[in-house]
């Protein structure tokens, strides 16, 4: 098995979790519409 160094792995790991995100907000938007994600931002912090 070959040996990953560790900021090669946390790259990795970065990009993965970015890709996911991504993928979430899309999800979010898709299910919520456009005006979604600022509603949320916005009752967030009342």
């Amino acid at each position: 098995m070959a040996r990953i160094s560790t900021d090669e792995s946390s790259r990795v790991y970065r990009m993965f979790l970015r890709r996911i995100h991504r993928w979430t907000q899309r999800q979010i938007d898709w299910l919520e519409g456009p005006d979604a994600a600022e509603d949320t931002f916005t009752s967030f912090f009342k």
